[in-house]
């Protein structure tokens, strides 16, 4: 699944306006693996595995490309490297997250 994350104002020069990531899911019997472009923050990680409809849902980083770590959006009032570093504006990581637990659902289904 291919969607859109909106990139900092202060990183537009080096990556566009928004960057296209794909996150990608695969299932065997009650067990997820879910496949991320970029590492995302610990309780990013937790929601997908606590929203995902698979008894064990595991979460690989940096595949499908290496687009680097995405921090909660309640990291960025405190700032430091991770946040600074980041590419993506606040609310990043909870739009991948989403994107990832609603295309677990979606092969769940299927």
């Amino acid at each position: 699944r291919e969607f859109d994350l909106t990139v900092k104002p202060e990183k537009k020069a080096d990556y566009g306006e928004t960057d296209t990531l794909t996150v990608c899911v695969y299932a065997i019997g009650d067990i997820a693996i879910a496949t991320s472009p970029s590492e995302m923050d610990h309780r990013s990680g937790k929601f997908v595995k606590e929203n995902s409809p698979y008894t064990m849902t595991f979460m690989s980083a940096y595949s499908n490309g290496g687009h680097g770590y995405i921090p909660a959006e309640t990291s960025f009032p405190n700032e430091g490297y991770e946040v600074n570093s980041c590419r993506y504006v606040a609310g990043s990581a909870e739009i991948m997250a989403n994107e990832i637990v609603e295309l677990l659902k979606t092969v769940h289904q299927n």
